[in-house]
């Protein structure tokens, strides 16, 4: 269990950055999809990106269970 903790700093060194340059894209992506479809489009779109996120840790956590 020893080892799970020392990665802890290591997980949330990769993920803040990933999250901070996600986070212009995504801008960029919501407002033209929200010029081009509309609110509701944008929304809808957002509900399906988000299941896909929640499906893919959903996925990945599974596999490290297996794996320890």
């Amino acid at each position: 269990m020893r080892s799970h903790l020392e990665l802890w700093g290591t997980a949330y060194g990769f993920f803040n950055p990933l999250t901070g340059m996600a986070m212009p894209a995504a801008g960029v992506i919501v407002s033209a999809l929200w010029d081009i479809a509309g609110p509701k489009v944008t929304f809808l779109a957002d509900r399906g990106f988000t299941t896909l996120t929640l499906a893919g840790a959903a996925a990945i956590g599974a596999k490290i269970a297996r794996t320890t």
